[in-house]
């Protein structure tokens, strides 16, 4: 399956989503954090980037949701080059467009005998991620740029995440994501504040 039949496999999930469910409910938001991976380095957090975007969410029942997402993602290890340069690396900046579609579970609040939507929801789901541009400079801050080499700029994630309702709008969310082709490539982590505004 090619990224065109993926695109439109999802827009028409998306549809039918959102023309199924009888009593579904859509809500939109915006979203702000950061990316930590290890790309060239040892530690999970030796590169830090920004996670920005809009999402929306398509309520389906009390506890099930479908929410689609665009986002600019920066520094996320989504992606291996084809060649690079085999040495100490400093400042990297790998700027992709990424698209997660996914399911999101809200936990039931069990209290005094009745079943309520508690703060907490988990997610799972996948991504279309687009390598929009790149920058790299060895330790000496040389920009060596022109020395990395992509035979492919996409990539597919599967991805799965929990957020934890701080108010009615406000939410923290964390997501993990993996490319399918995983060629070397580690986990990637996002934390958020998700700012709901219906």
């Amino acid at each position: 399956m090619n990224n065109r039949h993926l695109i439109v496999a999802v827009l028409l999930l998306i549809n039918y989503a959102t023309s199924s469910a009888q009593a579904a409910r859509f809500n939109a938001g915006l979203a702000a954090g950061f990316n930590v991976a290890t790309l060239e380095g040892e530690r999970i957090t030796d590169y830090i980037g920004a996670n920005l975007g809009v999402l929306g969410m398509v309520q389906l029942n009390e506890q099930i949701n479908v929410g689609l997402e665009f986002l600019f993602s920066q520094n996320g290890e989504y992606i291996l080059p084809e060649s690079y340069p085999a040495l100490a690396y400093g400042k990297i900046r790998l700027n992709h467009l990424e698209i997660p579609l996914y399911l999101s579970w809200q936990m039931p609040n069990f209290q005094a005998g009745k079943t309520s939507p508690s703060h907490l929801s988990f997610s799972v789901g996948i991504a279309y991620a687009r390598l929009l541009s790149f920058f790299a400079e060895d330790v000496n801050r040389m920009d060596i740029s022109q020395q990395i080499k992509y035979d492919r700029m996409d990539a597919i994630l599967l991805q799965g995440g929990a957020s934890y309702a701080l108010s009615k709008r406000l939410q923290v969310n964390l997501r993990a994501s993996l490319p399918f082709r995983r060629e070397g490539l580690l986990w990637t982590l996002a934390a958020r504040l998700v700012y709901w505004v219906g």
